[in-house]
C-alpha cells in the first residue's frame, strides 16, 4: 500500500489525536484513523492539510467487540505490518463510587481498558513482524485516583496495568508498549499539557522505546 511507515490511531479526536497524527505524519509515517464518528474522521482528514494521501479512515467503536475486530482484520490484510499503534480511546464520566452502577462500570472498563487488548490481540502478528510500538494515553489518575470520577480511576489502573504486561509479553518478540499517564488537563496554552507537546512525548516514547510508563 505504502513505503511509509504505518501509524494505527484508534480513538482518533480533534485534540490530542490530530496532534499525534500530525508528529507522526511530519516524519514520515501514513496515519490510519480509527473513530465511531464518521463526520470527525471527515473533520480529521480535512485537518490534516498537505498529507491527505497519506491519511486513511476506518469506523468503528471500539465498545462493539465484532465490528472492531472486523476494522482491525481489514487493516491488519491492507497494510500487513503496523509499526505503531496509538490507543487513544477514553470514556470519562463524572460520578462517585456511590452512583456506580455494574453496567457503567463494564462498559467505561470495555472501552477504556478491553479496546486496547482486542486492537494486540487482533494486530500482534503485524506489530511483532514490524517490530512494532503499542502507544496508550493515559491519565496520572491510574497512580492518584479521585473518588469523583471513580470509574475512570479504576479503569485507568487497570490500563496501565494492561500495558505493563503487554510490554513484557512484546519484549520478547522485539516489540514494546508505554503508556504515557498525563496528570493534568490537555489545554493548547499549557506548555506541558498542550496536545502538541504531548504529541512530542509520545514520539520521544517512539524513538527511545526505554521505559514502559511515563508521568507527565
Amino acid at each position: 500500500m505504502t513505503d511509509r511507515k504505518i501509524m494505527l490511531i484508534v480513538g482518533a479526536g480533534q485534540r490530542l489525536g490530530i496532534s499525534v497524527a500530525k508528529r507522526f505524519l511530519i516524519d514520515g509515517f501514513s496515519v490510519i484513523l480509527i473513530s465511531r464518528n464518521e463526520n470527525n474522521l471527515n473533520s480529521l482528514k480535512q485537518s490534516l492539510t498537505g498529507y491527505k494521501d497519506y491519511v486513511f479512515t476506518y469506523k468503528a467503536d471500539v465498545s462493539n467487540k465484532k465490528k472492531l475486530k472486523f476494522v482491525l482484520e481489514s487493516i491488519s490484510k491492507k497494510f500487513q505490518t503496523i509499526d505503531v499503534l496509538f490507543y487513544n480511546a477514553v470514556n470519562i464520566v463524572k460520578r462517585c463510587i456511590f452512583h456506580e452502577s455494574e453496567a457503567d462500570l463494564i462498559n467505561d472498563f470495555i472501552i477504556n481498558v478491553i479496546g486496547l487488548l482486542t486492537t494486540v490481540q487482533t494486530l500482534k502478528e503485524n506489530l511483532i513482524e514490524s517490530n512494532g510500538v503499542v502507544l496508550v494515553s493515559g491519565g496520572g489518575i491510574a497512580i492518584c485516583p479521585m473518588p469523583e470520577y471513580s470509574s475512570y480511576s479504576i479503569s485507568s489502573s487497570a490500563l496501565r496495568s494492561l500495558v505493563l504486561c503487554l510490554n513484557s509479553s512484546l519484549l520478547e518478540h522485539g516489540a514494546y508498549a508505554g503508556i504515557l499517564l498525563i496528570n493534568g488537563a490537555i489545554d493548547e496554552n499549557s506548555q506541558t499539557y498542550s496536545p502538541v507537546n504531548i504529541a512530542n512525548v509520545f514520539w520521544q516514547m517512539y524513538v527511545e522505546r526505554k521505559v514502559a510508563e511515563v508521568l507527565l
